[in-house]
């Protein structure tokens, strides 16, 4: 992860300039993280899907997490993110089908995916990534995040429904319904969030009125 870009999209996490010294501090254990983060997922993907599964705190039960074949997911790079894919799917395998099926996760912040929009974001144009359909015609149904528990042994999985309203542009609406929920989880888990491009074009700083004001 490059030390600059991690900076100026921290300025708008943090509201604060990209420049200060605790941006900088937050950026350069964002990278540290980072390393530590990649070996915690290389050990988690090595355990089976059943240990796997055992290793995931949630607020509710996973046996009760109702994961329709034909859903969607957006998320972000944050924690743990490599992994959503297969532990939805491991989910999936408890409640409807006898083997893995792929799972469509779409990531917001991602280097590749669907085109990207200047959408607001912790107050500023971010270019993050219009969701897009499945192929049975669905668009994402849930925000959900894998995050690394100290030691990097555990996962907290945190899965909300998007409350999108189809009367809208669908695909605008869902981004505009995930925005909240990633904000969310960026305030609360900053030093995990392993996005490695600028998803806005100016730091904030230069960007949001109290900075260009004072």
């Amino acid at each position: 992860m490059d030390l600059s870009t991690v900076r100026l999209n921290l300025s708008y996490v943090l509201h604060e300039p990209s420049t200060s010294r605790q941006v900088e501090s937050a950026a350069r254990q964002v990278i540290a993280n980072e390393r530590k983060a990649r070996a915690a997922v290389d050990r988690l993907s090595r355990l089976s899907d059943a240990e796997l599964l055992r290793r995931v705190v949630s607020p509710v039960l996973l046996g009760t997490i109702d994961l329709p074949i034909s859903e969607s997911y957006v998320t972000l790079q944050i924690g743990a993110w490599q992994l959503v894919p297969r532990l939805l799917a491991a989910l999936r395998v408890t409640r409807h089908v006898d083997r893995p099926l792929p799972v469509h996760v779409q990531f917001l912040d991602g280097l590749t995916g669907g085109q990207t929009v200047a959408t607001p974001f912790f107050r500023g144009p971010a270019q993050l990534r219009l969701p897009s359909t499945t192929s049975s015609g669905r668009l994402p149904g849930h925000f959900v995040s894998l995050i690394l528990r100290p030691g990097g042994d555990r996962v907290q999985l945190i899965l909300d429904p998007l409350n999108a309203d189809p009367r809208q542009d669908p695909r605008a609406d869902v981004l505009r319904a995930a925005r909240p929920l990633a904000e969310a989880v960026l305030r609360s888990h900053a030093g995990q969030w392993f996005c490695s491009r600028n998803l806005w074009p100016r730091p904030a700083e230069q960007e949001l009125p109290e900075f260009r004001h004072n």
